[in-house]
């Protein structure tokens, strides 16, 4: 690139710089997913020599039977009714061509065993089929798993991620880092090895509210912030100092309270009435008498 010049200009340098530093950052991420990878496999190696299987392997033989028999008179995948109006797609495999080429999700494992299981991991039987249920092909252990996948899968879905909660270590297993996507290898060991616990709770959204005062009987009524009015108590305690008591207080006159009484006065009352601006005379009456007639006899 430079030849013969002494320098060369920063459009061609700077994108060399920067594919040495992205490749030195990925090699630095390879070398801690390494690392981990390494720890993880010791741990597991360590679990493994401490198991031990306590079943009788005649009894693993003949639970093996006893699934076989129950599997030759299973009703066939293909009998199983499918709603056309569901989101289901049912993949079988003489009737879908490259089935072989499916992904499968959760690692081939039964979706109803981890549900209805408590987390037991049961690998799937890719020959009773794959149904595809929200982008997620999911494989069946038996036939009864099926039929009740069909009736409610989100159902199932759901309870997946409600075990992945309360088993961390089923997250990596499963393929779920798109759903916890700040869980890593690296903090499940820490938790393992007694680091930082890992908390798997949902996140929701919540809103509280906080009271003023959280317990309100611890409230002080004599509490003052202002200067002023501490000012003012200084000089009422000072001029009570000064002063003379003359009257005492019992312990039972406190109960006793003054009551006071408003009387209104009756008001003095008169009427206006006519002045008479002269004597009444006696008015003269004439009479005449015997102007009656006698009644005759």
């Amino acid at each position: 690139m430079l030849g013969n010049k002494s320098s060369a200009p920063k459009e061609q340098v700077y994108p060399k710089f920067a594919t040495v530093s992205q490749a030195y950052i990925q090699m630095l991420e390879e070398k801690h997913s390494n690392n981990i990878r390494s720890e993880l496999f010791k741990l597991l190696q360590n679990l493994r020599n401490e198991f031990a299987l306590t079943l009788d392997p005649s009894d693993v033989e003949e639970a093996k039977r006893v699934a076989e028999e129950e599997q030759e008179e299973e009703v066939k995948p293909e009998d199983l009714p499918l709603d056309p109006n569901s989101e289901i797609i049912r993949l079988l495999p003489h009737t879908t061509p490259d089935f072989m080429q499916t992904p499968l999700d959760y690692l081939g494992y039964c979706v109803w065993s981890i549900k209805s299981k408590d987390g037991l991991l049961v690998p799937g039987k890719p020959s009773l089929g794959v149904y595809k249920y929200k982008d997620k092909f999911c494989v069946f252990s038996s036939i009864q798993a099926i039929q009740d996948f069909l009736q409610d899968p989100a159902q199932y879905l759901e309870g997946v991620i409600d075990q992945c909660r309360k088993n961390p270590e089923l997250i990596h297993l499963l393929r779920l880092e798109d759903i916890f996507k700040h869980v890593t290898i690296y903090s499940l060991i820490q938790a393992r090895e007694g680091g930082p616990s890992l908390s798997t709770t949902l996140m929701v959204d919540k809103g509280i509210e906080t009271p003023t005062h959280f317990i309100e009987k611890n409230i002080d009524p004599n509490y003052c912030w202002n200067e002023w009015d501490l000012r003012r108590k200084a000089i009422q305690m000072a001029n009570i100092r000064n002063k003379q008591t003359k009257a005492c207080q019992s312990i039972l006159s406190n109960f006793k309270v003054d009551s006071e009484a408003q009387v209104w006065p009756k008001k003095d009352q008169a009427t206006n009435t006519g002045i008479s601006q002269g004597t009444d005379p006696i008015k003269p009456k004439n009479y005449i008498t015997g102007l009656r007639t006698k009644t005759l006899n």
